[in-house]
This record gives C-alpha cells, structure tokens and sequence, in this order.
C-alpha cells in the first residue's frame, strides 16, 4: 500500500481554518487481472477493505474491475475478450 496522508500545502488555500474538516481521502485499488473470477473478485476487495481502513470515503477501481483488458493484440479485442455487461444489476454493479 502506497500512502500520502499528509497533502502538500495549496497555493489556493488562503483559510487554514477547519481544513482538517473539509479533507477528503481518495483510495485506489490497481492490481493484475486474475482469470479465476472468485480470486481476482477477492483481491479487488481485499483492496477495498484496505484502503477504507486506511480512511478512504473514496475507493476507484481500475476501468475494467472485472474484466481482463481487451486490447492485447494488434488485431483488436475477440468475442472472447470483448463481453459487455449490462450496467444496471450486472455484474460490476452488484460487485461495487
């Protein structure tokens, strides 16, 4: 896990009152794809619980959360690795 829990001071800032208050922690879970869809679903959100242990109110997940990337070869994506899903109760849906 790579951490910076404390920000840079921002040359916009110009009231340091109640900064504490307004921070919002961002998380990011970027890691291999797995072919075995219960592991890398496990990985994914081990990388969750992590990052909202570490005080998160944010996690992303890498654009293809549970897909392999499709771009592998010069010929373009395959049936095989181009599936769609649907967006409303699909699986990255009912995953996130």
């Amino acid at each position: 896990m790579i951490t910076a829990f404390d920000p840079l001071d921002s040359p916009a800032r110009v009231d340091d009152a109640n900064v504490a208050a307004r921070r919002f922690r961002i998380g990011a879970v970027q890691m291999r794809y797995d072919p075995d869809p219960v592991a890398h679903a496990a990985a994914l959100a081990a990388g969750v619980r992590a990052a909202a242990g570490a005080g998160a109110s944010l996690v992303c997940l890498p654009e293809l959360t549970l897909s392999p990337y499709f771009a592998v070869s010069e010929s373009g994506p395959s049936d095989d690795t181009a599936r769609p899903e649907v967006l409303d109760g699909g699986p990255t849906h009912r995953f996130a």
